[in-house]
């Protein structure tokens, strides 16, 4: 201006060199003087220097994801594998065009899935969006993680990381971010993505056998409610089993033990207690790694202390990182019942009618009995008890639906008197106290139930 004033306006950007941060640019602008009948001055430098303006990330919004919602998760109602967040940043004045990750160093050192390790990777890059991948060494991606320019991004949980506590504990990925403006300034910022490990779970289940029965499998890894199995998204196995307190061991090969490892194959082990004073040989236990676990009872075992043989056999789950599930697997093995061997009666028509039944009509000539039986048809009952263990043997004998036998039940007493045994509420019953029998090793006989056919009947 004439006197001799000046101003400077900046109304845009300057580039700056590149990646300097808020460094000056100095402008040297030259200055003559020129005088009313057009003499000039030598020139002089008006210098002008402008300083840079550069980006800032003030805050990034923390991502949190789930392995139990990966396809092999326990999770039965899955949520989402992706979870999306953007940045609050101040661009200045040239504009932010990218944002990346800084893979200067390892990141992520020490991460790893399945014991492999994790490294970042870029995979991609359109139109300044920047696309990475954590990627195993073979080149299976565990997770990807896109940032546009816009300043938006998303991560998506692919595979498995490892936890390095027991339990469902976190592990947050603090990944370093940089973005980048129009002359090359950079601003960073830590990225958190939170990641909750998965766990396995086996429940508490039980099998009841009666001795002799055949083989009863159970799955510990199913949810007795939903239905479906949770080895977790770790992958897991069961690893050991234990017997309980109650006098129980396993034997294998010839050695007795009280704690199994699997060691990564199925085992199989014969359940031993002493039962009456005698060692004893319960049934055969098969546990399988994938959860299932089978129980055969032997037959004839010694019931004399109870009436079932109860245990309870500990076992333990472990999944791909470490995590430990445990669960109770009861065993209960009972007496067999008694069951009827022989039932049945052979009579002809006024059999019984010798006159040794007081009450009863004796036979006549028109009969036609002659040389035959007349005494009362005895009942042939045997039933199989199975074995002694209890003292068992025969108590109250019931017949239901007496009425449509046609004929008459005696039970002939100590003083071989024939005694009518009388309906009630349509049966008739011995009772034990009247029970005549006979022992034959495991099998009993009852000696002194008769029947009197109907008079006529035939």
């Amino acid at each position: 201006a004439k006197d001799n004033s000046y101003q400077f306006e900046l109304v845009g950007p300057v580039d700056h060199p590149a990646g300097l941060g808020e460094n000056s640019l100095t402008l040297d602008i030259p200055i003559s003087v020129t005088d009313f009948d057009g003499d000039t001055s030598a020139s002089v430098n008006l210098p002008i220097t402008i300083v840079d303006d550069v980006p800032e990330i003030k805050t990034a919004t923390p991502l949190f994801l789930d392995e139990d919602d990966l396809p092999s998760g326990s999770e039965l109602s899955k949520d989402s594998l992706a979870a999306s967040g953007s940045f609050d940043s101040v661009e200045g004045a040239d504009t932010i065009v990218s944002y990346q990750l800084d893979l200067s160093g390892n990141p992520i050192s020490g991460v790893t899935s399945g014991g492999q390790a994790v490294m970042l990777v870029q995979t991609g890059v359109n139109n300044n969006n920047y696309t990475y991948q954590g990627q195993t060494p073979d080149g299976k991606s565990v997770f990807t993680l896109v940032l546009n320019a816009d300043g938006t991004y998303k991560f998506t949980l692919e595979g498995v990381l490892d936890h390095g506590v027991q339990g469902e504990d976190l592990l947050t990925l603090n990944l370093p971010v940089f973005a980048t403006d129009v002359d090359g300034d950079t601003a960073g910022i830590n990225l958190p993505v939170t990641i909750t490990d998965d766990i396995p779970t086996i429940y508490d289940s039980s099998i009841t056998r009666v001795e002799g029965q055949g083989t009863r499998t159970v799955q510990l890894f199913q949810d007795p409610v939903e239905g479906d199995l949770n080895y977790g998204a770790d992958g897991s196995e069961l690893t050991s089993f234990s017997a309980d307190d109650s006098g129980i061991y396993f034997k294998q090969n010839g050695i007795d033990m009280t704690t199994v490892d699997l060691n990564g194959s199925n085992q199989t082990v014969f359940v031993h207690k002493t039962l009456n004073g005698v060692d004893t040989e319960i049934g055969r236990l098969i546990v399988r790694t994938d959860g299932s676990i089978s129980f055969r009872p032997n037959d004839d075992l010694d019931h004399t202390d109870a009436a079932s043989i109860d245990f309870t056999v500990h076992v333990t789950a472990t999944d791909g990182d470490g995590d430990t599930s445990t669960a109770d697997l009861d065993i209960s093995v009972t007496d067999r019942n008694a069951q009827i061997d022989t039932s049945s009666v052979l009579s002809f028509e006024d059999k019984g009618r010798d006159g040794s039944i007081l009450g009863t009509d004796n036979a006549n000539t028109q009969d036609n009995l002659s040389g035959l039986d007349t005494t009362p048809a005895k009942v042939d009952l045997v039933i199989n008890l199975h074995d002694l263990d209890r003292n068992e043997s025969l108590g109250d004998i019931t017949i239901r639906d007496a009425s449509t036998h046609n004929g008459t039940f005696y039970y002939r007493n100590v003083n071989g008197e024939y005694i009518e045994l009388t309906p009630v509420n349509g049966s008739v019953v011995l009772d034990g106290s009247n029970v005549i029998q006979s022992f034959n090793g495991e099998f009993v006989t009852l000696e002194n139930l008769y029947f009197v056919p109907d008079r006529h009947f035939a």
